[in-house]
């Protein structure tokens, strides 16, 4: 019995101090790594609801490394999701708060995947941002997506 009382006390604690790492809404970048994928995951529109765009990471967090870190945000349906999705052109990424004059440069790069450019230079700088997507339907009409708002901030 105090076997068992120790053990589930040990695997308490080991499953504590995991959760207590990082958050798992947040995403952490650095420059010289490469660019900063982030995912944007689709659903489709259902009757009375539209199809909605949600990014994996509700912050993405910049180790302040001096020198600029390229995000970059990809379109993803669920498998069995047919439908044709696409960014907004020209506000894949809309930025909506960059107070700190952060974003350097932004566009849609050859494999259809938005991006901008994040001067990283200013601490505890954020860049809010929301992720338009639309769904194509008939005739090629599309209909926006709803999204929410992450943040790119930088570290202090």
């Amino acid at each position: 019995m105090q076997i068992l009382i120790k053990l589930l006390v040990a695997g308490a604690g080991i499953t504590m101090a995991h959760g207590g790492f990082a958050n798992p809404d947040e995403l952490h970048c650095a420059r010289g790594t490469g660019d900063c994928n982030v995912n944007v995951h689709v659903t489709k529109a259902k009757e009375g609801v539209a199809c909605q765009a949600n990014v994996g990471n509700g912050r993405i967090r910049v180790k302040r490394d001096a020198g600029p870190v390229r995000h970059v945000w990809k379109i993803v349906a669920a498998p069995k999701d047919k439908a044709q999705y696409e960014w907004d052109i020209p506000n894949g990424i809309e930025i909506i708060k960059d107070t700190d004059h952060q974003v350097l440069n932004f566009g849609i790069n050859k494999n259809g995947h938005f991006w901008i450019l994040n001067a990283n230079t200013v601490a505890g700088s954020e860049i809010e941002y929301i992720a338009r997507v639309h769904q194509v339907v008939k005739n090629s009409k599309s209909e926006k997506c709803e999204s929410v708002d992450p943040r790119i901030v930088n570290d202090l």
